[in-house]
């Protein structure tokens, strides 16, 4: 399934890349100070001029750059600070999106970005915040009719009537390791909208397509409409995502989904909605977790595979209305009222899940499967993806019966070996960040860096892991795992190699780890982890 997914991703690429290679002019860099408005501004009509000959890149220092811009216009005119994208070009923070802000202020209506159909723009390590064209425009912080691309960044606390966060009018989006997050809508507009202004009638600069890859659509109040929603037009890949803790002021979805729409290792949750899910026929649900919503599945033709629909709502999860749903089987449906002729491999009843667990880490908010669960170990493990939605190794023992096989849902089960390895040594130090390092608020003051190895004089402990069960300190020190990268905070799940060491711990060895826990200010943290893994599988492969 997961090889499937990468090569429908080669497809839904090949096109752009087509346009970008073998372009003749060189690309240019361009080096903005920290707030400098009018340098984005002239470096974004530099980048222009080519429109497409060459693909250029625009470095933000760290700081916040605040658009104020012209005076607001009305009857639905917007006035954009920065000048529409129509060439090739990133524009790019050192490193944390945090650190690195765009935003607007004050009463100047204005979205941070608008792009042409010819344009290409790539967000790499940014937060957009506040844009906002008016209750009577698209596209909060976005509005695009090229190619959109954001790549760990954000976009917060925008506001449009269609499009609170993102209006993708016609063209492509890739969102990678981003966060949509505190964003709002009118009327009845989406937060994420993809081709649902579109008349369509012509042919596009861009294939038509949106990948959602480790991302999250969190914590945002469309007033209707969805959360995110992807016209019948679009090819769409959704893989290991969130789409939780949306609120609606009426009746709509937390995810619209065309006809051409796969959703693989994502968790749809915790969200006041009408609808969790609705559905076109062609729309394809693998290894997902459909959880905890005020409305559970709609629409028509929904194929389902691998999966959990529960707690949606008290009369059944497809009483929302759904119909011509088709399982593909090893699903467990907590209240199959309503959702017809299942498969013989369906399950029905209690889930065995536990409350949403949220790490703050890009797609990394999930529903876990509690020990005494029926999902586990009754996946289909010939359809399942090779890692689940926390990256972890799928098709563990996780029932104990010397059986690997995949789980129903969106994580794996991992069991906790904490009584079959000893702690065989202890020690940490505190590391300072060079004083050269680019600056990076998660990790200001420096790392924790705690070494523990573990002796294994059991069985051969196959694809280790830890569960970060407590992670905190005071006020202000924000402690997070860290290994390069953000692995985020108190509840999240680490594999090995992220603790720098091999995937197994057989028989009679002893392995150290290594975890780093960045903090804004140095005091002391709580940390506290269980060992996890698969012990009763048999031999490591």
């Amino acid at each position: 399934m997961r090889d499937a997914m990468l090569k429908r991703m080669i497809v839904l690429s090949v096109s752009l890349a087509a346009w970008l290679v073998g372009t003749p002019a060189e690309s240019a860099d361009f080096y903005c100070a920290a707030g400098d408005v009018p340098c984005l501004i002239d470096a974004i009509k530099e980048a222009n001029k080519n429109e497409g000959l060459r693909f250029d890149t625009i470095h933000l220092e760290a700081g916040t750059y605040t658009l104020t811009g012209p005076p607001p216009l009305f009857d639905g005119a917007v006035s954009n600070v920065l000048p529409v994208i129509v060439g090739a070009m990133t524009i790019r923070g050192p490193n944390a999106p945090e650190a690195t802000v765009i935003q607007r202020s004050g009463p100047v209506f204005s979205r941070i970005f608008t792009v042409g159909s010819t344009g290409l723009l790539q967000i790499v390590n940014l937060t957009l915040k506040g844009g906002s064209p008016g209750d009577l425009s698209a596209g909060g912080a976005i509005f695009s009719s090229g190619s959109v691309g954001l790549y760990n960044s954000v976009v917060r606390d925008s506001f449009a009537g269609h499009g609170g966060a993102i209006e993708i009018l016609d063209g492509s989006l890739h969102l990678n390791d981003s966060r949509i997050v505190g964003s709002r809508s009118d009327l009845a507009g989406d937060i994420v909208s993809v081709g649902n202004l579109c008349s369509c009638t012509g042919t596009s600069t861009f294939p038509r397509s949106v990948i959602i890859l480790r991302s999250s659509i969190a914590g945002n109040r469309p007033r209707s409409g969805s959360v995110l929603g992807i016209s019948n037009r679009w090819r769409g890949l959704i893989v290991d995502s969130n789409v939780t803790g949306n609120q609606m002021e009426y009746a709509g979805s937390a995810v619209s989904a065309g006809d051409n729409v796969s959703i693989i290792g994502t968790t749809i949750a915790n969200n006041v909605v009408g609808a969790a899910l609705k559905a076109s026929p062609g729309v394809v649900v693998d290894n997902s977790t459909i959880a905890y919503n005020s409305g559970g599945l709609s629409g028509s033709g929904l194929q389902i595979r691998n999966s959990i629909v529960t707690g949606n709502d008290a009369l059944g999860d497809c009483t929302t209305g759904i119909t011509n749903l088709m399982s593909l089987g090893h699903n467990l449906f907590g209240n199959a009222a309503g959702c017809g002729n299942l498969h013989s491999s369906d399950l029905t009843g209690d889930a065995g899940v536990g409350a949403l667990v949220d790490a703050g880490l890009p797609g990394g908010a999930y529903v876990p499967l509690l020990a005494a669960s029926p999902a586990i170990d009754a996946g289909d493990a010939s359809t399942c993806a090779v890692s689940d939605q926390r990256q972890l190794v799928r098709t563990i023992d996780g029932d104990g019966d010397g059986v690997r096989t995949c789980d129903i849902g969106a994580v794996e089960f991992y069991p906790t070996l904490n009584d079959q390895v000893q702690l065989a040594g202890l020690r940490y130090s505190f590391v300072k960040p060079l004083s050269n390092d680019p600056v990076d608020p998660r990790h200001a003051a420096g790392d924790f860096q705690i070494r523990a190895t573990f002796a294994n004089p059991g069985p051969d402990i196959c694809h280790v892991a830890f569960d970060v069960v407590v992670l905190d300190g005071p006020a202000g020190t924000n402690p997070i795992m860290w290994a390069g990268t953000s692995l985020g905070a108190q509840g999240t799940a680490i594999s090995a190699t992220e603790a720098y060491a091999p995937l197994h711990l057989r028989s009679g060895e002893s392995q150290e780890y290594l975890f780093r826990v960045s903090v804004q200010q140095r005091t002391s943290i709580n940390f506290l982890i269980n060992v996890i893994g698969d012990a009763t599988g048999g031999p490591c492969p």
